[in-house]
């Protein structure tokens, strides 16, 4: 490409060049492979690396919320899907996407509370472990996004609800728990804010968020992904959580 381009430089020196670009990329977590083993395979060290993370994939799919996590946002309202555990959340995707009855119960019963107070939050935050718990767990990766996230919503004047947990959940969980909390005859503008673990495989632990923002009219129908904008690729190792924080804010 270089020479197409007519950089006349020295072979060895163009070759250094892009070994250099390409450690500050695989520094950065994006697993780039090069070479290959003398009869045009991968090399071993890329091949082993390849299996990893598909071992890593098909593991993460299983993960739950773990108990230390849980205990440290125990003063979240936690919600399950009708997903009965993450093998049936993984055969059966449409389970991830409804609220079993016993939380929409709990969720009716919240939203009156909010009611009796006057205090129904402007932006509501959702957290779904979605296909990879483990990349809403681990260290580093919510929490900051979560503390830069109250700090932009104060700043600009928004109330933000007490957070609230899905398990075994997909984006359409979400979309519900704004329904249920929202959904009214008024043209007041709400917001839903849903944290969740998708594509394991990548080998980042990467998460995304979509932002919700509609009348509350249009939260009594329902809403799809047609009027929700995402932050993707959310990881300590891609895009930086409270950096993806500041970017939900500018949405918000």
């Amino acid at each position: 490409y270089k020479r197409k381009k007519g950089d006349q430089r020295p072979e060895a020196e163009l070759r250094q060049e892009a070994a250099a670009a390409l450690k500050k990329f695989q520094a950065r977590g994006l697993d780039l492979g090069y070479g290959h083993d003398g009869k045009f395979g991968m090399p071993p060290a890329i091949k082993d690396t390849l299996y990893k993370v598909y071992a890593d994939a098909k593991r993460s799919l299983y993960l739950d919320l773990d108990a230390e996590w849980l205990a440290a946002h125990a003063d979240a309202l936690v919600l399950e899907t009708t997903a009965t555990d993450r093998k049936d959340y993984v055969l059966h995707p449409p389970k991830g996407e409804v609220l079993s009855e016993k939380s929409l119960v709990a969720l009716r019963e919240h939203r009156k509370a909010l009611e009796a107070t006057q205090d129904l939050p402007d932006v509501q935050v959702v957290i779904s472990d979605g296909l990879n718990a483990e990349s809403i767990t681990a260290k580093g990766q919510v929490d900051p996004f979560l503390t830069e996230l109250r700090s932009g919503l104060k700043a600009k004047g928004l109330k933000q609800g007490r957070d609230i947990l899905v398990k075994n959940g997909r984006v359409r969980a979400g979309y519900q728990v704004g329904q249920e909390l929202f959904g009214e005859d008024s043209t007041a503008r709400n917001a839903t804010v849903h944290v969740i673990g998708e594509r394991p495989g990548n080998g980042q632990n990467t998460y995304s968020v979509y932002i919700g923002g509609v009348p509350r009219l249009r939260w009594k129908s329902g809403i799809n992904h047609d009027v929700v904008r995402v932050v993707s690729g959310v990881s300590v190792t891609s895009t930086p959580p409270a950096k993806a924080a500041q970017q939900v804010i500018e949405i918000l």
